[in-house]
């Protein structure tokens, strides 16, 4: 194990640079403009290399922040992190234009509070991105040709604290209590750039939000087949070598024996071949329940109620036309709105997954996910949103996790896709967004550690009806350390 005081500091230092990066986090799709903006996913990269599936997911060295009941899965202080590399293409009839962005994903820290019955963990991630800037030259049916500019940059941050509980065995429960901040920051212009007897309208709008956020989860596991305490493989293997060395010693002792002594001895063999035979039967019977028994299937259901965040709003609306020196020159204020008090509606949203489990060699999940759209508002105001729902599937695969002479073999190997229909509703077009991820758990020599790669590509929206399509391709490189934090030393 890491000497834990090298670790903390390095740790402590992480976090704040987390807190900082993530807060600058960034969207660059022009999508972000409406309702909070691009909801992001709130898996780790060994999720996202399995499609996104994270719902029946509970390992013990494993921190899964969807699911809060799989803490109780915990059994060592696990901490994670990633960052992202993002290159998406925007496409329209006649344009295409490449975008690259790069952002810390998230930090989470989880670990066992009681082994097997409790675990807690907390955590800093990105709820919601907004980054886009639109400019639209128009013209009106009187031949009047303006340019609208739209802007906005800022999302929603998530600071999480949750505690998964076990009260009996193979089923747990959970809760996060989130906290969600941020600002939202939006400008939309309309400019002549043709007449300069008319002015020009700029209007700046900035939402503020802070509040508390909750959701639950629960987790059961179905094991095939238990173990009785009394089949013990190493116990039936010395009750065999037993019988073997018990015949040889009869039939080394038969070769010097009188006819009444061998018929006695050959009566002897025949009845510990035969208990012989049933030991062997009831080893293969042992086996073969022992290998029936590493399947197990985890079903995860997971909930967020409808929830009012508090939020403050700011508006500006001017008139202004540009100097000869190009800069903005205000001439009048419609409108100055400071500090508005309002609230921000998150809908209700529920998710189900099942994580089926084969040893430490297999791993087969699905998500199904839901959340009602239409509900949300801000402040009063509702978006062009729609209800959405989205279905990913995922497979790991790990040939030996112990092969210590072959690296390969012990490296995790994942696959995954995913659909959805997301809650944008443009011009009577719902739109899907549909990929592939492949994935690699990379086990670090020498170290409790694990770095975890995925690749994603995708595509989201459609040309049709002067919208946008997005070709995306998103790499990810995460790390897993873990470490025996919070257990009193014996020896100094």
């Amino acid at each position: 194990m890491l000497n834990r005081r090298k670790l903390f500091f390095p740790s402590l230092l992480l976090i704040l640079f987390s807190i900082q990066s993530i807060a600058q986090n960034s969207s660059s799709s022009p999508y972000s403009r409406y309702g909070i903006g691009d909801l992001q996913f709130g898996g780790f990269v060994k999720n996202t290399g399995m499609g996104g599936t994270a719902l029946g997911y509970a390992l013990p060295f494993n921190l899964n922040i969807v699911n809060p009941a799989s803490y109780s899965s915990l059994l060592l202080t696990t901490f994670e992190t990633a960052v992202s590399m993002n290159q998406v293409q925007l496409k329209t009839d006649s344009k295409k234009q490449n975008i690259n962005s790069t952002s810390l994903s998230y930090f989470a820290f989880g670990f066992p509070v009681k082994n097997k019955k409790w675990g807690a963990g907390f955590g800093l991630l990105p709820y919601s991105n907004v980054g886009y800037s639109i400019t639209d030259p128009q013209v009106d049916a009187d031949g009047l040709r303006t340019v609208h500019t739209y802007n906005g940059s800022g999302g929603l941050n998530q600071f999480f604290i949750g505690n998964g509980y076990s009260p009996f065995k193979n089923f747990s429960i959970g809760a996060n209590a989130s906290y969600l901040f941020g600002i939202l920051d939006q400008e939309r212009r309309v400019e002549f750039p043709y007449l300069s007897n008319y002015f020009n309208t700029r209007i700046t709008q900035q939402t503020s939000v802070g509040a508390l956020y909750f959701n639950f989860g629960m987790q059961l596991t179905f094991d095939s087949l238990r173990l009785e305490p009394s089949d013990s493989i190493k116990t039936l293997d010395k009750q065999l070598n037993n019988l073997h060395d018990s015949i040889e010693v009869i039939q080394t002792s038969m070769k010097q024996a009188t006819p009444e002594q061998r018929t006695a001895l050959e009566t002897s063999v025949r009845n510990l071949n035969e208990e012989y035979s049933k030991a062997e039967l009831q080893k293969k019977n042992v086996v073969h329940r022992k290998v029936k028994s590493d399947w197990s299937l985890t079903l995860g259901l997971t909930g967020s109620p409808k929830t009012s965040l508090r939020a403050t709003n700011s508006r500006l609306v001017e008139s202004f036309a540009y100097n000869s020196f190009g800069e903005i020159v205000v001439r009048d204020t419609a409108e100055n709105i400071e500090s508005e008090r309002g609230t921000l509606v998150l809908p209700l949203s529920a998710g189900f997954g099942v994580m089926m489990r084969k040893g430490s060699r297999w791993l087969i999940g699905t998500d199904f996910s839901l959340q009602n759209w239409k509900d949300y508002s801000i402040f009063g105001e509702s978006d062009s949103l729609a209800n959405s729902w989205r279905v990913s599937a995922g497979v790991q695969f790990t040939p030996n996790e112990r092969a210590l002479k072959s690296y390969w073999k012990m490296v995790q190997y994942r696959f995954g896709f995913h659909y959805e229909q997301t809650y944008l509703q443009l011009r009577n077009n719902q739109l899907n967004d549909y990929g592939i991820s492949i994935g690699l758990g990379l086990p670090v020599k020498r170290s409790a550690a694990m770095l975890h790669i995925s690749a994603e590509v995708g595509k989201r929206g459609t040309v049709s009806d002067n919208l946008i399509e997005e070709n995306y391709i998103k790499v990810s490189i995460g790390f897993t350390l873990n470490d025996r934090w919070f257990v009193k030393t014996k020896f100094d």
